[in-house]
């Protein structure tokens, strides 16, 4: 079992939560089913170190077979290449309940949003990695504290590997325009496993006297690189994310939205946004996405 203990604390600050709400519209992608959830936003998490951690059950010493981290939403699975195609499950029982007893995961390998409530079984890409969404689907805010999250293979040799997800109250964190993980490495190669898949969260940080009004959020570059669709997920649905989207500052002057992108091309893309109450700065970030690669 490998347990990832090395925790690297967002550059801007403690990592908070935020919750803003979303609606998955599925219509959007050619599908009637509709569900709600609530984005549970959090700073930079960022990975460990890779081969921190312990031995995987079955393997010997030396860097894992395989890990999961946690950034945001975003979960990421890497492990090594020899178990490519194999199901891997994810889920995190005290995050669950830290946030009033539900959480919500999704995926995009099939090429359409599957939302899957308080875990998710997934697909080891051709590199031996593998990424999902993790949101909080309740109107509360995910309580301060640790948890373990765990992702477990589901076929022999059952390699199981966990995170502590460190989860901090809301704060006013310095100014600027991110998306993490930073660099991302694509997932997907496969039928099973999708195709050049980017899971990416966005976050702006702003002074908190524009509280409760709102910024415009946009990366062209990688939108446009993405060759089988690239979407925002918001408060207010799944919209295209070949225009800018807007969402509430929070009242410590935080922001976000979740993209997701399908066949989307590698690239170092620029991030630009802009607060748009009481003429509000304008903030421009940079944002990397690596090709599928083995990162284990």
């Amino acid at each position: 079992m490998t347990r990832s203990t090395n925790h690297r604390i967002a550059r801007l600050g403690l990592m908070r939560v935020v919750t803003i709400g979303l609606v998955i519209s599925m219509p959007l992608l050619g599908t009637s089913a509709v569900a709600s959830a609530h984005v549970a936003k959090a700073a930079k998490h960022h990975h460990h170190p890779k081969g921190g951690g312990g031995t995987p059950t079955g393997a010997g010493a030396g860097s894992p077979a395989i890990s999961v981290t946690v950034e945001g939403n975003v979960v990421q699975v890497e492990a090594s290449p020899a178990f490519a195609g194999d199901a891997v499950n994810i889920s995190s029982s005290q995050y669950q309940a830290s946030c009033g007893g539900n959480i919500l995961f999704l995926s995009i390998r099939t090429g359409t949003p599957v939302p899957s409530p308080n875990n998710i079984t997934t697909v080891l890409d051709n590199d031996g990695n593998a990424t999902v969404f993790m949101v909080n689907p309740t109107g509360n805010l995910c309580a301060p504290g640790i948890s373990v999250v765990e992702a477990s293979m589901t076929v022999a040799p059952f390699l199981t590997a966990l995170f502590d997800l460190v989860t901090y109250p809301d704060v006013v964190t310095p100014p600027g325009a991110f998306a993490f993980p930073d660099p991302e490495v694509e997932t997907g190669d496969t039928a099973a496993s999708g195709d050049s898949n980017v899971y990416a969260e966005f976050a702006v940080e702003t002074n908190p006297v524009y509280a409760e009004g709102f910024v415009e959020i946009s990366d062209a570059q990688l939108a446009s690189s993405c060759l089988r669709g690239a979407f925002w997920l918001t408060p207010t649905g799944i919209v295209p994310a070949s225009s800018p989207v807007t969402v509430m500052i929070s009242d410590t002057g935080n922001a976000g939205a979740l993209f997701f992108g399908i066949s989307c091309a590698p690239m170092t893309s620029t991030i630009i946004a802009d607060v748009l109450s009481h003429g509000g700065p304008t903030y421009v970030g940079s944002y990397t996405v690596l090709p599928p690669v083995p990162t284990i």
